[in-house]
């Protein structure tokens, strides 16, 4: 049995990475692992979330303070450019988790600190083997059950929006960032040239309509403002959609077009893919290898920019989310997208079903921990 302390997202916070928490300390708890979660956000008392102890507003400090004193075998933690400047942990285990080109130097010696390190994609593990690290596989999944093509949601979805089974909808799904990571900007640019060539067409934004970067704003200087919409406000903000809601809203969708700088993975790509959704995302970092039915949007060496951590992410322009935008729209409009794209999209993220990514990765590595005990 491992003691692992879990420090992550808890289990409610409103983004993917909360449902990741979820899904994996559920299934080690059931592999009879004592685990306990425990994050530096949101504030709140002690409480159990199914079967699993949450902990929030706990700094790294007290956290290696409680593995101590209380004998936990590791700590797993996500270590990015975001996080602690230093880490102190002495029992640490690393999900190296970055969503640019390749590690750098200075990041790469904080996670040289930890015991073991797993990586959730394929292309963070091929960098980390370039600096010497040997590396888990253990990616993160999707609830099929949940996620799936369902014609009532689609249905429901559609009429709730007010769009006709004759117009062509893009959505994506993304945080609005200040450094703009999900390429929201050009999305819309590359909208704006796609609605003068298509009457029929319209883009979903879930997302922050204006916070902190003004796309509301920028749809209207745009001219496209009345093509765009976006999640309630309210909803969003309050944090009041449920994550059971999702399946609905990609079910409405014909395309997720997700022209990212970079994904350390890429949960809203498995989710539509789930639900039968064909996808357009950006080939580069962990995004470009979850593609099982969509288009990729090429990068070049003039896509890419600096970040001043020293990495690189790659920016592709308006002109090619354009492309790709046009050819989802000729294969919807020969009525081959849902069974040449979104028969195979589900088909193909059946591999990254929760179970199944347990079962093949999660425990194996689990067993490396175990080897790895000290005492």
């Amino acid at each position: 049995m491992l003691k692992i302390i879990w420090y992550f997202c808890a289990p409610s916070d409103p983004y993917g990475y909360g449902v990741v928490s979820k899904e994996i300390c559920t299934r080690l708890i059931k592999e009879g692992h004592h685990v306990v979660i425990a994050s530096r956000y949101e504030v709140g008392a002690p409480h159990f979330d199914g079967v699993i102890p949450v902990f929030t507003g706990i700094n790294s400090g007290l956290v290696q303070l409680v593995s101590q004193e209380e004998g936990f075998d590791y700590i797993v933690y996500v270590y990015n450019e975001n996080q602690d400047s230093s880490i102190t942990f002495n029992n640490w285990v690393s999900c190296a988790a970055f969503d640019y080109e390749f590690l750098p130097q200075k990041i790469a010696e904080e996670i040289k600190k930890s015991k073991f390190q797993f990586c959730v994609s394929h292309h963070n593990q091929r960098e980390l083997e370039k600096l010497g690290f040997k590396p888990s596989y253990c990616p993160w999944g999707v609830d099929t059950n949940l996620f799936k093509p369902s014609v009532e949601l689609r249905k429901k979805r559609r009429e709730k929006m007010k769009w006709d089974d004759d117009t062509f909808i893009v959505g994506t799904v993304g945080m609005n960032l200040t450094n703009d990571r999900k390429n929201h900007i050009n999305l819309l640019k590359a909208f704006q040239k796609f609605s003068l060539a298509h009457l029929n067409v319209e883009l979903y934004m879930h997302c922050s309509a204006f916070s902190p970067l003004p796309l509301e704003q920028i749809a209207q200087s745009l001219g496209i403002s009345d093509r765009v919409s976006f999640i309630d406000q309210k909803v969003y903000h309050m944090n009041a959609l449920l994550y059971s809601g999702m399946p609905e809203i990609y079910n409405g969708l014909d395309v997720l077009c997700i022209p990212s700088k970079g994904e350390s993975f890429g949960l809203p790509l498995l989710e539509a893919q789930a639900c039968g959704v064909p996808v357009i995302t950006t080939d580069t970092t962990g995004g470009s290898e979850l593609v099982k039915g969509g288009w990729l949007i090429p990068v070049d060496e003039d896509d890419y920019e600096y970040l001043k951590f020293g990495s690189w992410q790659a920016v592709v322009r308006a002109s090619k989310i354009y492309e790709q935008l046009e050819n989802a729209y000729l294969t919807w409009k020969n009525r081959d997208i849902t069974f040449n794209y979104g028969t195979k999209a589900r088909l193909g993220v059946m591999e990254y079903d929760w179970d199944a990514v347990f079962e093949k990765y999660w425990k194996p590595f689990l067993k490396v921990l175990e080897e790895g005990k000290v005492g």
